[in-house]
């Protein structure tokens, strides 16, 4: 049974859901967005925010206090590639970096439908190179996202390991759009319970002609389920119950864990879309982020070295967040 805070925002969020772009229009949606954003939003005390920029991307680092210096998490954020900033995912990251007890970096990068597909794949592409040559180590970073975001994250550990490059430690996959061929299963049967993405009137087929059009959407870089897995980083994936992408989820769980893959599935019961970034909503999503960090220290173990006192006092020394120092 969800818990009580959970039903309250389950009714709190059908009563105000999302804005539909399709009416009106995606610049002016991410401009109320951005303008909803209140100065409580802006901070989470105990996690420092360092703005920078990898490449010409604009980037910014939360640093919890106390965290590992020389391991970090690498964060791609959702929004159907349409939506979405630095500001608007600092929201819940920072509060997420700060339970995991690790360092979070995350950027913004191109969005449809002004800039289509590959461009925002290209971008997160060239931000974790742009991280390797800094002096960040593979072996020393996660990647993690939720959604579009989560998308992404799979289309670039296919990219690297296409082209040979070092792909990172693990993963973090939350409801992610691992395919966007077919319109079938959980996309059509679970919308009259997915009240985050069926109140936007998010249909899967539409959403991916805008960021991909022209395209065979059977691409693994747009549906990751059709790639080779063999020999991807481990990953831990994250669905709800009661969400349009939990076909998603549990096809691209069974066919990596086929391919060899060390692959952990967490489904939450009733749960709806990319539920762990509700990390202040309700308690399941604390405890959804707290097994995040079970997984990450599993394959980033710490180390005595520590970040914020090269962080720390004013930003003293800053150019220690940005590689491993």
């Amino acid at each position: 049974m969800p818990s009580s805070e959970y039903l309250y925002f389950a009714e709190k969020f059908r009563t105000s859901p999302f804005d539909n772009p399709r009416r009106i229009g995606y610049a002016r949606l991410r401009q109320l967005q951005e303008e909803r954003i209140t100065s409580e939003d802006a901070g989470c005390p105990g996690v420092l925010q360092h703005k920078t920029r990898i490449g010409n991307l604009q980037a910014e680092w939360l640093l919890p206090e106390g965290c590992p210096g020389n391991k970090a998490m690498v964060y791609i954020h959702g929004g159907g590639w349409s939506l979405g900033s630095i500001r608007q995912t600092r929201i819940f990251l920072a509060p997420m970096a700060k339970k995991i007890g690790f360092a979070a970096v995350h950027f913004n990068y191109r969005l449809m439908p002004e800039y289509p597909f590959p461009a925002g794949m290209d971008d997160c592409y060239s931000f974790y190179l742009g991280l390797l040559k800094k002096g960040w180590r593979a072996q020393n970073l996660a990647l993690a996202g939720e959604s579009a975001g989560a998308n992404l994250a799979l289309a670039l550990l296919l990219r690297l390991k296409e082209e040979g490059l070092p792909m990172p430690a693990a993963a973090v996959l939350m409801s992610p759009i691992t395919f966007m061929d077919t319109m079938e299963g959980s996309h059509t049967e679970m919308a009259d319970f997915d009240y985050i993405l069926a109140e936007d009137s998010f249909i899967i087929s539409d959403v991916a002609e805008l960021y991909a059009p022209g395209r065979d959407k059977t691409h693994p870089w747009l549906s990751p389920l059709y790639g080779d897995l063999l020999g991807l980083p481990p990953m831990q994936l994250y669905v709800g119950t009661d969400e349009l992408l939990f076909d998603d989820a549990i096809r691209f769980y069974r066919k990596s864990r086929r391919a060899g893959n060390q692959v952990e599935l967490i489904v939450g019961d009733h749960m709806p879309h990319s539920w762990p970034i509700f990390i202040g909503d309700f308690p399941e999503a604390e405890a959804a982020v707290l097994k995040m960090g079970d997984f990450l220290r599993l394959y980033l173990p710490e180390e005595e070295q520590r970040l914020m006192s090269a962080c720390d006092t004013k930003g003293k020394d800053r150019g220690a967040c940005d590689g491993n120092k």
